[in-house]
């Protein structure tokens, strides 16, 4: 395994304490978490919600600017894929 990609995984295991890197790791845990509770609750995607969507997406597109910071050991990249693939599979349409 290349060594970013080594770091980037303990980065999200295990985000350094106190640090941007936790900070960033447990925002996107919260958004993704948000979506599959939305989907458990209410049997559809959080971005097909017309209230509730446009927020959640809101907080993707806030997430990927916030990329732009501090991230410690976390591949912004990776990540930035990983925010756009989630939108995309809860009803977000990404360019």
């Amino acid at each position: 395994m290349r060594d970013w990609k080594r770091r980037h995984a303990a980065a999200m295991a295990t985000p350094t304490l106190g640090t941007h890197e936790q900070a960033v790791v447990e925002l996107v845990k919260a958004w993704k978490l948000y979506a599959a509770v939305h989907e458990r609750a209410y049997g559809s995607k959080v971005g097909k919600d017309s209230v509730l969507g446009p927020a959640w997406e809101s907080i993707g597109h806030a997430l990927r600017a916030l990329l732009n910071g501090e991230t410690g050991r976390l591949d912004c990249a990776s990540l930035d894929s990983d925010i756009l693939r989630l939108m995309e599979r809860n009803g977000i349409e990404v360019d």
